[in-house]
């Protein structure tokens, strides 16, 4: 088990002593990202707004998080008070964290150790958005350190039970095929054709309905040979096999 430490820059020197030592935090505010103007945030449903994209560089199993707020007495009021989460496999495509983070304030000890955050029960994820809404009083919102669990390692294509299937029909495909997918996953999606050694060549958002669903993947241009077609989710990776005969 590992963790992913998401904190802007860390300097191991004397004046940040507190940042290396175990988990604790000292009062300077070089050691904290800090906002004082919104900006259009990646998930438009969100406006424009305070808000931060981390992105893990793959897939992973996400367990517990943990922040550790502004930690300097003139900045205690900038601390983030509530937090919206966001992530996502593609960072294009948004599923929410259905519950609001509350942070209390730092505390401006050299002892503080932040707060735990939520408990992402293995939700599988790439990107993570965090979105300020408000701080503890000023116009100004930020925090020192967001850090999250990453669960050992599981393939997506592990985790698919036999309750969600992937099947692409006609095989072989010439100008288009249709994907049968039986998922008890719902919520944003993304479909991948990518050829044997990993190169994507279609890529569409689909949104996942709980059950059986149809949907068709057009194959113009694409060149004969065979190739991997991916439905990914927050949750889960189908994946069939695929032949394509081009005109």
């Amino acid at each position: 088990m590992k963790y992913f430490s998401l904190l802007l820059f860390i300097v191991c020197s004397t004046a940040l002593i507190g940042q290396c030592y175990q988990d604790r935090h000292n009062t300077s505010i070089g050691a904290s990202w800090l906002s004082c103007e919104k900006s259009p945030n990646p998930n438009a449903l969100r406006g424009d707004s305070h808000w931060v994209q981390y992105d893990l560089g793959e897939v992973q199993k996400l367990g517990q998080a943990r922040i550790w707020n502004i930690n300097n007495p003139d900045y205690l009021d900038a601390g983030a008070r509530q937090i919206l989460i966001d992530y996502s496999n593609d960072g294009q495509n948004w599923e929410a964290w259905d519950e609001l983070w509350e942070v209390e304030q730092g505390t401006s000890s050299g002892f503080y150790e932040g707060v735990p955050g939520p408990d992402f029960d293995g939700i599988q994820a790439r990107y993570i958005l965090l979105t300020i809404l408000n701080s503890h009083g000023s116009d100004c919102a930020g925090f020192a350190e967001f850090k999250v669990e990453v669960k050992d390692p599981t393939s997506l294509v592990d985790i698919a039970s036999k309750d969600n299937r992937l099947k692409a029909h006609p095989v072989p495909a010439i100008e288009y095929t249709l994907l049968d997918i039986d998922s008890q996953d719902q919520g944003y999606s993304t479909i991948e054709l990518s050829d044997m050694t990993g190169k994507v060549i279609r890529s569409q958002p689909h949104v996942l309905q709980a059950g059986s669903q149809e949907v068709r993947l057009e194959l113009a241009g694409v060149p004969s040979g065979q190739y991997l077609v991916r439905v990914i989710s927050a949750k889960a990776e189908l994946s069939t096999e695929l032949i394509v005969i081009s005109n």
